[in-house]
């Protein structure tokens, strides 16, 4: 039975894969970089430890450093930062759509007193 193809993983990729994923990268486009698919990539990260663990701690890093901007640029009043913040860490409070709730029956009245059927236009 076949073996399959060797893989192209090399341990050397690290701090390069460390850096994009720094940088913003997303999982695809370092894949494009590396040379690779999706599936090797995904393969990688489901068996090696050292490439899963370069891109979590460092997508965790860019993002942090996202999060400071963005809450720096709200605390400096910008309005468009603030909304941002509010609604992505406090939803039920500051979500556009509001769940609300009705107690009781619900009627709903139609006036048709004004309604004549023989003079409404037939033609």
């Amino acid at each position: 039975m076949p073996a399959g193809r060797k893989s192209k993983y090399d341990p050397t990729m690290i701090p390069a894969v460390e850096m994009w994923a720094r940088d913003g990268l997303t999982e695809a486009e370092i894949a494009i970089k590396l040379g690779i698919g999706h599936t090797a990539f995904n393969d990688w990260k489901r068996k090696i430890p050292e490439f899963a663990n370069a891109l979590k701690t460092n997508k965790e890093t860019a993002d942090a450093r996202v999060e400071k901007a963005l809450y720096t640029k709200a605390i400096e009043g910008d309005t468009t930062a603030q909304i941002f913040w509010l609604k992505n860490r406090q939803p039920a409070k500051w979500r556009d759509k509001r769940d609300i709730g009705i107690d009781g029956p619900i009627v709903i009245e139609a006036a048709f007193e004004d309604y004549d059927e023989d003079s409404t236009d037939k033609s």
